[in-house]
């Protein structure tokens, strides 16, 4: 059991590693020409702009230098992060969350570097979240996080499946590679959105969990969580439905002659009502005329 155990773990720190690459080495050879509504001068000062420019460069090139595997580089380079962050003011950049979420994920990076039993896998998944988050500083309206849709949408069709075999076999393992792949977004998450959405996330992801473990749980109760986890992704992505999908009409009429006349129907009654009463009060009471000076309250 340990050993199935350990091959699970290794076969999700492969799917990690292998998504990472595919979405980071896309996002940083193909540069896209910068869009002025994004440009972060225009909501925070010149000096604010310029840092995180800095910062963002500067991440840029701790991610490669740890994907080429020097790790001594890399260290002096999250070094660099951090002095740089402890000098960046918040104000306009992001959230209270997002400071304490870009903090935090420099500080275990700095830890897995610097650690006398380096791992090479888990160090390229650090740098990859350090990479992530500080892009999300600097891209606000089209962050790099967000090409991970797919990622977390596939995930959720695997659950999907597997919940439809009478056993569920291999649901743990599923589970366990979802969660790895939004661990690798969420500080991103945190700087780019509410932090109601991450503990959304947070709190799904955990249920999962619980379910899976039990002796006793049944692939129809995980069935809800993982529906509405697949819901949160779209709402998370910005994938949700839009404004005109929302208030079509639902059974529109087959001929607009007929809404017409229906409609005209309406007008004509109300019309012939209101005339009606108008005949009425004017018939029993006396008309008052307000002076000059007043303003009537109905107007």
């Amino acid at each position: 059991m340990f050993s199935a155990m350990k091959r699970s773990l290794a076969c999700s720190t492969l799917v990690v590693i292998v998504s990472l690459s595919i979405l980071l080495s896309g996002c940083t050879t193909v540069k896209e020409p910068p869009d002025p509504r994004q440009n972060p001068a225009d909501q925070i000062d010149q000096e604010q702009a310029a840092a995180v420019n800095w910062l963002d460069r500067t991440a840029q090139s701790f991610y490669r230098t740890a994907s080429d595997g020097n790790a001594q580089e890399a260290r002096e380079q999250l070094q660099l992060l951090e002095s740089g962050i402890r000098k960046l003011r918040f104000e306009g950049v992001t959230s209270v969350e997002g400071m304490q979420a870009l903090t935090t994920v420099v500080s275990d990076a700095k830890r897995t570097f610097n650690s006398a039993d380096f791992n090479v896998d888990e160090g390229f998944v650090r740098a990859a979240q350090v990479r992530l988050a500080v892009d999300a500083l600097t891209h606000k309206s089209q962050p790099m996080w967000h090409q991970y849709y797919k990622v977390m949408k596939d995930d959720v069709r695997g659950l999907e499946k597997a919940l439809e075999t009478p056993e569920a076999v291999q649901l743990r393992e599923l589970i366990v590679n979802a969660d790895n792949h939004y661990r690798i977004i969420r500080p991103s998450v945190l700087i780019s959105k509410s932090p109601t959405e991450a503990e959304t996330m947070d709190s799904l992801f955990k249920a999962l969990h619980t379910f899976s473990t039990q002796e006793n749980s049944k692939p129809e109760q995980l069935k809800p969580i993982v529906g509405q986890l697949s819901s949160e992704i779209d709402r998370l992505f910005g994938k949700g439905t839009s404004d005109k999908d929302a208030f079509a009409p639902v059974n529109p009429p087959a001929s607009p002659f007929m809404l017409i006349s229906i409609i005209g129907s309406i007008i004509v009654s109300v019309l012939t009502y209101v005339g009606y009463r108008r005949y009425q009060v004017e018939r029993d009471f006396v008309q008052v005329k307000t002076g000059r000076g007043r303003q009537n309250p109905w107007m």
